[in-house]
């Protein structure tokens, strides 16, 4: 039942990406339900509300954009927004909340990718196998050891695997072999959506960002307007 209803709401979707005043309000009728019903389910069923859904198509589909993000910030006081344009540079900070920035980089904690990315990805990953599982390195966390001169120990460093994993689209080709050509050609080729605000939480609780870091993005936009 919960699957013919999510397919009955993602049809809905698709069948109105050509009407521009499409809303929360008339996937809700169609849903049979209220606006508050609509988006409890939904929030129960995929952990995304109505509207997300809606933006996610539309960027996908309609406004034919092969990856994109939220803005979220990093679990570090303080707290600094993951937006990258220039890899190992620090974050982009030339942005107001609200903006669409074309970036390089972006975590993949809030992001939305296109199946075709993905299978390009999958197709030329290294294979591997567990507990006799068939699996694809399609995204690797980066590790770097190197030995301590002064303790006499060997240091491990790990990072994340989403910069890496950015970078190796452009460095491979995948946009390109993906059906993508436009993008491969790009800077910057991989959008921030600075309007979908989204939270970093810790297994103990704490939100971040944690000291209210957002309000400078914040009072950049109602400075300029």
């Amino acid at each position: 039942m919960d699957d013919q209803f999510l397919n009955k709401i993602y049809q809905h979707i698709e069948d109105n990406l050509d009407n521009e005043h499409y809303s929360v309000a008339d996937l809700s009728r169609h849903a049979g339900l209220s606006r508050s019903m609509l988006h409890r389910k939904l929030i129960k069923l995929t952990g995304k509300s109505a509207t997300f859904l809606i933006t996610v198509n539309e960027r996908i589909i309609k406004e034919h954009i092969p990856i994109w993000s939220g803005l979220y910030f990093t679990k570090s006081i303080p707290s600094e927004p993951l937006v990258f344009r220039e890899m190992g540079n620090g974050y982009y900070a030339d942005w107001k909340m609200g903006d669409k920035v074309w970036v390089s980089g972006i975590p993949l904690g809030a992001a939305v990718i296109h199946r075709s990315i993905m299978q390009v990805c999958w197709d030329e990953a290294e294979e591997y196998e567990i507990n006799g599982m068939k699996m694809r390195r399609v995204f690797e966390t980066p590790i770097r050891m190197w030995e301590d001169a002064k303790t006499k120990t060997w240091q491990t460093s790990i990072g994340t695997e989403d910069l890496p994993w950015c970078d190796r689209l452009k460095q491979n080709g995948i946009y390109r072999k993906a059906g993508w050509p436009e993008y491969q050609k790009k800077t910057y080729p991989i959008l921030c959506d600075t309007g979908v605000f989204c939270k970093h939480i810790n297994p103990d609780g704490t939100i971040y960002p944690s000291q209210g870091e957002e309000n400078f993005f914040i009072k950049k936009s109602k400075h300029e307007n």
